[in-house]
């Protein structure tokens, strides 16, 4: 793809995106002849410049480059740049996983994610390190979900991230992300009954919000366990 390839979908991206250089440059904290600097060719925005456009265009980082793109950016190796390419130049994929992220309000359907129904709002970049950390499943099975109201609160805030492992569908006490007679997607605390086997409880930790007691596991359908949640504060 190269430098040129680069900068051209930089533009096509922010065009899309209904946003002008100034407003761009703006969200990433630069100049507008920075942005018009990276769209002209002349220069290349570093990693981390890059990884928010991607979140700011909705586009993943690998629409805008390829392997060829990512030697010339890549930062001289012991740098300890936070976005540092493996010492090889292998593909960025290998150190960055784009998690697609979903408005709670958006689901549809009976049961699945809506990552086969519905684009994303937008891609959050992981650190495959870090993801490994936190969970084994893969990154094609992790979706972050925006929580919409205050069900949940004070554990969940509304307009959170919740980084939903999709591998983890057993039954057991939790956060969930799940449908209930099929009702629209919830992520709601899930425990099951210790002296009725197979009976579950679905509940609130906002004591406003409903509760559901002594459910059977066919009326729940579970999407996956809450593992790591994201705040704006």
């Amino acid at each position: 793809m190269g430098i040129g390839k680069l900068a051209t979908r930089i533009s096509e991206a922010r065009k899309a995106a209904g946003m002008t250089q100034a407003a761009l440059a703006k969200l990433l904290n630069v100049g507008q002849s920075t942005v018009a600097q990276w769209e002209r060719g002349n220069n290349e925005p570093p990693l981390e410049k890059l990884v928010a456009i991607s979140q700011f265009t909705n586009k993943p980082v690998l629409w805008f480059i390829d392997q060829r793109t990512m030697k010339a950016l890549a930062p001289p190796q012991g740098s300890g740049h936070a976005h540092r390419l493996v010492a090889d130049g292998a593909f960025w994929a290998e150190e960055l996983a784009q998690i697609a992220a979903y408005d709670l309000r958006l689901s549809a359907g009976s049961g699945a994610l809506v990552a086969t129904q519905e684009r994303p709002q937008f891609y959050q970049p992981f650190r495959m390190e870090w993801l490994r950390g936190v969970t084994q499943a893969p990154a094609d099975q992790l979706a972050l979900l925006i929580v919409d109201g205050d069900s949940m609160y004070p554990t969940l805030h509304h307009r959170d991230q919740a980084l939903i492992d999709r591998t983890k569908t057993a039954p057991k006490d939790g956060i969930y992300a799940l449908r209930i007679f099929d009702d629209e997607l919830v992520v709601k605390r899930m425990t099951v009954a210790p002296v009725k086997p197979h009976r579950l409880s679905i509940s609130s930790d906002n004591p406003q919000h409903r509760n559901y007691e002594d459910l059977s596991p066919d009326d729940v359908h579970v999407i996956g366990r809450v593992i790591w949640i994201g705040r704006q504060v």
